[in-house]
């Protein structure tokens, strides 16, 4: 017996992130020196200020959703990111299926997007359509894949969420 469940992914375009674009592709360009499925990336977590002004706004909307669901009598949890990085995909840059397990919630914002841009494609058959200034968040669980590139220059900042125990709550 298989079991199927279908996941909400969710996207939220952002007019006051798009003003940094300009300046996020040319970090990710200078920065992107490791080589993945084609696509180049910079570090695992890529420390720029910049790049932490999407993730602010991605908690805040994973919070907001009613996502940061932690009801615990025991434990109060605070949403923590791991991960941290950007990519530059030029023409036939990829990446094959995987997904970002263990953590919680995975993010991607389109920072520069040609026409033909990939878009990211997840396993259940679902795609969202590479647009500058969107954000799309999902369950770190879930399978995703980015088909060859038509276009230079599609850059993205991605990033993972874990949930942290910050404080054990005293149960008398």
């Amino acid at each position: 017996m298989q079991v199927t469940q279908k996941v909400n992914v969710h996207t939220f375009m952002s007019s006051e992130l798009k003003k940094l674009n300009s300046k996020l592709h040319n970090i990710i360009i200078e920065h992107s020196n490791n080589e993945d499925m084609g696509a180049m990336m910079t570090s695992w977590y890529h420390d720029d200020k910049n790049f932490h002004e999407i993730v602010k706004v991605v908690r805040q909307l994973i919070i907001n959703a009613n996502l940061y669901d932690t009801d615990d009598d025991q434990r109060i949890w605070e949403l923590h990111l791991k991960d941290l990085w950007g990519q530059i995909y030029n023409e036939g840059a990829h990446q094959v299926s995987h997904h970002h397990n263990p953590h919680s919630w995975s993010f991607c914002y389109y920072v520069n997007t040609p026409k033909g841009s990939s878009p990211i494609v997840f396993d259940d058959g679902s795609e969202v359509i590479a647009e500058e200034g969107k954000i799309v968040f999902f369950p770190s669980w879930l399978y995703h894949s980015v088909p060859p590139n038509k276009c230079k220059d599609r850059s993205v900042v991605c990033g993972n969420f874990i949930y942290k125990i910050i404080e054990k709550k005293h149960v008398h």
